[in-house]
């Protein structure tokens, strides 16, 4: 069995799936679970990373990545599903797209250096992350733009990047990104979907009361 073949199959035998998503917090936790798993996955081949030459690294994690995406889009789908099923919308999900170049930054970022396992696991998540936000905002914009009203809230989290160093202190930078907005440009403008490098905020909106849109106003703004 290849090297990527196994980092493959212990990614889909460690790996949970996505079950009991109501909230896009709940997509965000998970999506944060995949990244040690997949840093764990490579400690489980074996080998050392900064013996690996950064194109065979590339060819590794390719496949693992395009899964672990797939995984995190489908957590943020399930999402989206939950808001529509409690705001009793009728609509779609719009959707992140995956990103093709994810295991070339990856590898760009680790080859041939000595890293930590904490280390891989955030540069995996910051990617995965990046794919929940995306469709989140994508839909929060879309009922926005369709005159529905919206209700957004960003709230902090030290979990990850400073939890339990001595940088512990909380973060001002994103406490000055926090806070809740019933616009979705007002929301934009205040840098509430930014993010640093490990941030573990938890963004989530709701569409506040029950709403009737036609299904050719929605066809019409897919267009």
């Amino acid at each position: 069995m290849s090297d990527k073949d196994k980092l493959l199959r212990i990614y889909l035998k460690a790996r949970g799936k996505a079950t009991g998503i109501e909230s896009y917090a709940d997509a965000q936790d998970y999506a944060l679970s995949l990244g040690g798993i997949i840093a764990d996955a490579l400690e489980g081949t074996g080998l050392e990373l900064s013996d690996i030459p950064e194109d065979e690294l590339v060819a590794m994690l390719r496949p693992v990545l395009k899964q672990a995406q797939g995984d995190a889009l489908n957590a943020a789908r399930l999402a989206q599903q939950a808001q529509n099923r409690a705001s009793k919308l009728r609509l779609g999900v719009l959707e992140a797209e995956i990103d093709g170049a994810a295991a070339e930054a990856v590898a760009g970022q680790i080859a041939g250096r000595a890293i930590s396992k904490e280390y891989l696991a955030r540069a995996v998540n910051d990617r995965l992350q990046h794919i929940v936000d995306e469709t989140q905002r994508k839909n929060i914009k879309a009922r926005d733009d369709m005159g529905l009203g919206v209700h957004i809230v960003r709230k902090y989290s030290s979990l990850g990047l400073r939890s339990g160093t001595k940088y512990a202190e909380p973060c001002q930078w994103c406490l000055d990104r926090c806070g809740d907005w019933d616009n979705y440009q007002e929301a934009y403008e205040a840098g509430c979907f930014e993010r640093h490098e490990g941030c573990c905020c938890q963004i989530d909106y709701d569409v506040g009361s029950t709403h009737t849109v036609s299904k050719d106003k929605w066809n019409w703004y897919n267009k």
